[in-house]
């Protein structure tokens, strides 16, 4: 017999001796493919260097074919020894490298750092060689890397549930294991049950290739960082409510810079950390996390100006009521001028006891927030708290601008992947291995937008107080008292003093706030000065008469009012002013009327609820209400107005 073909030509060999060969040649290759594939099953301890493992594939290769193997059965032997020899080499790693007594994470990140030299092994001595015979050998070696890190990753996952150093360190660690054991699997057209790997490989290949699994780091690392943010959120309330109740509401500066309080300083202090803070970990940031954290630290925002609305209060409280309308009767008027001029202009009593000056308001020291008011909402505490809030709403448009950046940052530094879902016919479409990367934080609902709203309007309500309180509280008395008291035409009943005193506000108020705050104040101190003087005219008390003559003196007023706030194109827009002081501007043309045809007015007005003027030119005039109309009569001094008013209305003549 000649088995080997060695023997000179001649008459072909029997069937049996053929047949006899042939088992022969299965047997001896057999047995070189049985001792090639056990070393193949530990080529990683077999052949450390790489040294004639590309010859010994050669000689299984022949071998497996000598004895009849197809190729589907070649990559089926391929891929066991690759997944075997990883295995084995993990595992006799582990043992040599990893302490038992280590925590979960070190040894965790013992493990991880293990997988990735054998995966350079793979990539850069071993894979090489088999490539000849399987292309896709260095991606069925990251699955089965991938395979045996997860058994233990996965289990610590389930467990972890708080943020610590190494705990941040194992998910930094994993996800950039998983990031570059993905690459190659991806090349071969694997991952998540995609059809596309059957095309591309063997069977056996293709099988392993496409039952390719991300871990699911997100969720745990998301429910870990959402408690932490939990954390942080409560710390920065509980620190915020101690702020506020040590707080003495003074600036912690004389310049518009550092207007605000130390509270606000310690608000924008604690969120900037806290969001520094969760960037700071270096991990890949769901979407979710930051998007907590900006949620709670605008509940902290909301509350800060809940406490400044609450220890402000209500508005009115500043604000003395309307006195009781009265007609007018000449000898109670004549009476009262006279003895108020008597005893002198600022006098409260008269001579033995009796009443000289004839108030229209109360005094503010009749308030029963006269104590509070005066003593805790000074105006440099108003001043204090709108130039705070106003700090806050800059700081947390700063902080949204900071979290996109560092949204965006992380994006780009780290990819981190949702684990697929089971195979369906659609999901071939996309890559298998795509990272699912944070969404940026601007997809979300627009960040600290109730909080920076809440802060402008808080500002604005800060600056309205102020301004309040320096006209109907700090300035009752010119205003509401002297402004216009018994003849227009008298300097000392002008508007003139007043303006003198918000000269002195505004002087003594507006340099030292931010340019924001400034011109809210600016703005709430005019509308404030409007209102009162539409008050005068028309709830002005007992002492205020007004005849058509006098309009000329109050529309020269209302356009020094004007100028004040305008100052010479420094000040508030024009148009802002006069919008406002169209209230009063509509008023005079009403009050030039004289009193008979005034009456008549008021009839039409009493019948159809209002009544329209007629304008100088002969066409229709303003159109006005029967209250409007009421009282302006009510401060005209003619007898026929008086007897209508007694007759229709029951005006006293004096109040009770």
């Amino acid at each position: 017999s000649d088995p080997f073909g060695l023997a000179l030509d001649g008459a072909p060999a029997p069937a049996e001796e053929i047949s006899r060969d042939g088992a022969l040649a299965a047997q001896v290759a057999n047995h070189i493919v049985d001792w090639v594939y056990g070393r193949l099953c530990g080529y990683h301890v077999a052949f450390p260097k790489g040294e004639n493992l590309a010859a010994l594939l050669d000689v299984f290769v022949f071998a497996c074919k000598s004895r009849g193997d197809g190729p589907q059965r070649l990559a089926e032997l391929l891929v066991e020894a690759v997944c075997l020899s990883a295995t084995s080499s993990f595992q006799q790693q582990m043992r040599a490298r990893m302490d038992p007594g280590a925590p979960n994470e070190a040894r965790l990140l013992e493990m991880a750092s293990i997988a990735h030299d054998i995966h350079d092994a793979d990539a850069n001595i071993f894979c090489p060689a088999l490539a000849p015979h399987m292309p896709a050998a260095l991606a069925v070696a990251a699955v089965q890397m991938h395979i045996l890190y997860g058994q233990h990753l996965v289990p610590w996952l389930g467990i972890s549930k708080s943020i610590s150093p190494a705990v941040l360190d194992v998910f930094r660690t994993a996800n950039v294991l998983e990031q570059r054991l993905t690459g190659p699997i991806t090349m071969a057209g694997g991952g998540g049950g995609s059809a596309a790997a059957s095309g591309l490989h063997p069977p056996a290949v293709a099988e392993v290739v496409s039952s390719f699994r991300r871990w699911d780091l997100s969720n745990p690392l998301k429910a870990a960082l959402l408690q932490w943010v939990g954390v942080q959120v409560s710390n920065t309330a509980t620190w915020t409510a101690r702020a506020l109740q040590t707080e003495k509401w003074k600036p912690m500066g004389s310049g518009p810079d550092v207007a605000h309080t130390s509270s606000a300083a310690e608000v924008s202090r604690m969120t900037l950390e806290a969001l520094d803070a969760l960037y700071g970990m270096d991990v890949p940031m769901p979407a979710e996390v930051p998007q907590a954290l900006l949620e709670g630290i605008d509940a902290v925002m909301r509350k800060y100006v809940t406490h400044v609305n609450e220890k402000l209060g209500a508005l009115q409280r500043l604000i003395p009521p309307l006195p009781q309308p009265v007609r007018y009767k000449k000898d109670i008027v004549v009476k009262n001028e006279q003895a108020e001029r008597e005893a002198g202009r600022n006098s409260v009593k008269g001579g033995k006891g009796k009443m000289a000056f004839l108030s229209s308001v109360p005094t503010v020291e009749s308030s029963p927030d006269f104590t509070n008011i005066s003593a805790s909402l000074t105006p440099e505490t108003l001043t204090a708290a709108a130039c705070s809030l106003h700090f806050l709403y800059g700081r947390a448009e700063a902080l949204v601008q900071v979290a996109r950046e560092r949204q965006l940052q992380s994006a780009a530094v780290h990819s981190l992947a949702l684990p697929q879902p089971a195979s369906t016919a659609g999901s071939a479409k996309c890559s298998p291995a795509k990272s699912e990367g944070s969404s940026s934080i601007g997809e979300a609902p627009e960040p600290l937008l109730h909080a920076r709203t809440a802060l402008m309007t808080g500002m604005q309500y800060a600056c309205k107080f102020l301004a309040t309180r320096v006209v109907f509280w700090d300035q009752r008395t010119p205003w509401l008292e002297l402004l216009y008291r018994h003849h227009v035409t008298q300097p000392a009943s002008r508007i003139d003093p007043v303006l003198e005193g918000l000269h002195m506000v505004l002087g003594a108020t507006c340099p030292g706030l931010p340019d924001a705050v400034r011109t809210a104040f600016a703005k709430h101190l005019m509308v404030a000065s409007v209102q009162a003087a539409e008050r005068v005219l028309l709830d002005g008390g007992p002492c205020r008469w007004f005849m058509p003559a006098d309009v000329q003196a109050i529309d020269q007023d209302m356009h020094k009012l004007r100028a004040l706030f305008h100052a010479d194109g420094d000040g508030l827009d024009r148009e802002l002013i006069d919008s406002e002081l169209e209230r009063v501007r509509r008023l005079l043309p009403l009050m030039r009327v004289e009193v008979g045809p005034l009456m008549d007015m008021l009839k039409t007005a009493r019948t159809h609820g209002t009544a329209q003027l007629m304008a100088p030119s002969g066409g229709p005039g303003n159109v006005y209400d029967e209250s409007t109309i009421l009282r302006v009569l009510v401060h005209r001094p003619e007898r026929t107005g008086s007897k209508m008013l007694k007759s229709a209305y029951k005006l006293p003549k004096k109040a009770k």
